[in-house]
């Protein structure tokens, strides 16, 4: 009976410590954390606002939204986010790539809205490896119309054309103080005007002694 009360107990231990260890590797324990020094991905957010400022300054909307969009302009998230409408997203973004080509003096067909969007993407992708600006994206990304791919597209276009037509966008530099740090003051006047306080502090003292 003892010997049997040994081995119970005995793998009664392994089955507890089996069980830890199966808590400290499942679900139950906290996540490794990521590896360190890998580049932040491209935020859609914040590249469609940049894109939009760029646009602004090829003056896109006189020149591209009046003259093929009929004045539909953009928002700050427009190619960041899905639309309820993907195909018109996908028909402005191709658009808008093809006036981005041939401000590049790039050649480009401009697609029909209801062309073969892989057929479509293909080409693009083409034109772009062509111009030497190829993306690392697949292209089902680029199809979405929306997204980190077709911002990164849209930005590379536009600091293409930004360049050809002179334009540097550079860090902005703020003129040098030369006020010196602590403002000179004037002691006698300082100090007149502490007299001129203390006086009518005493006159407020005064004029309060007569009315009581």
């Amino acid at each position: 009976r003892n010997s049997t009360a040994r081995m119970s107990r005995s793998s009664s231990r392994q089955r507890e410590g089996a069980g830890m260890e199966g808590e400290m590797d499942g679900g139950g324990a906290a996540p490794a954390p990521a590896e360190s020094g890998e580049p932040e991905a491209p935020n859609p957010m914040v590249m469609m606002q940049d894109i939009l400022d760029k646009l602004k300054i090829l003056d896109y909307e006189s020149k591209f939204a009046d003259d093929q969009m009929n004045g539909k302009l953009l928002h700050q998230a427009y190619f960041a986010i899905p639309h309820p409408k993907p195909n018109e997203q996908f028909y402005y973004f191709t658009s808008l790539f093809t006036w981005l080509m041939r401000l590049n003096d790039l050649s480009f067909t401009r697609p029909e809205q209801f062309d073969d969007p892989n057929t479509t993407v293909a080409n693009m992708m083409e034109a772009m490896k062509r111009a030497r600006m190829s993306v690392d994206y697949a292209p089902q990304k680029v199809k979405q119309g929306y997204g980190e791919a077709v911002c990164v597209v849209l930005s590379l276009l536009c600091d293409a054309a930004l360049e050809k037509a002179g334009f540097r966008i550079q860090a902005p530099v703020y003129p040098t103080d030369n006020y010196p740090e602590e403002a000179p003051v004037d002691e006698e006047e300082e100090v007149s005007a502490d007299i001129a306080d203390t006086v009518a502090a005493q006159e407020e003292d005064d004029d309060d002694d007569d009315e009581i």
